[in-house]
């Protein structure tokens, strides 16, 4: 296998399932400052990890901006960035998100004292589509157990060793 490239922005200690999967497969990890997602093998293919589907949601409407050019980067340096979303919801496909609805506790969590729209499953699945046909990026949903396996699959998938 290749190296695998872990982004310095990803925190130590708050991803220990995946790392101990890595560790237990051979993977040898290097952490070094990536220009888009979380875990990369060199040049090919970029994986992105989002703790949940609330992070999904984060990136496509408050933080937007930042993560459309972040799309934009990936693309011009030829980079496949797959967006992997893990979850407890059973979201496992695009069409599970679009059936996606948060729970009235995660929105009062959320929302607080303030006036946020409750997040709808079909319009994050519209803007990851709109994503995708701009960008080229791509979306996979897991649950934070199969994380792990399932970077290292994707980042095989575009030519690892």
């Amino acid at each position: 296998m290749g190296a695998l490239i872990e982004d310095t922005r990803q925190q130590r200690g708050k991803h220990d399932i995946k790392a101990a999967y890595f560790e237990q497969n051979g993977e040898c990890v290097h952490r070094c400052a990536l220009p888009v997602g979380d875990y990369q093998r060199p040049a090919k293919v970029a994986v992105d990890t989002k703790r949940d589907i609330h992070e999904l949601a984060m990136d496509l409407y408050r933080d937007h901006a930042r993560f459309r050019e972040e799309c934009k980067t990936a693309q011009k340096i030829g980079t496949q960035l797959v967006i992997l979303v893990e979850n407890t919801d059973g979201v496992r496909c695009m069409n599970d998100l679009a059936n996606w609805a948060e729970s009235e506790q995660a929105f009062r969590v959320r929302n607080g004292n303030g006036n946020a729209k409750r997040y709808k499953g079909l319009s994050l699945a519209r803007m990851c589509e709109t994503m995708h046909k701009k960008y080229g990026v791509l979306f996979g949903f897991c649950t934070p157990q199969e994380a792990g396996k399932k970077i290292i699959d994707i980042l095989n998938a575009y030519g690892g060793d």
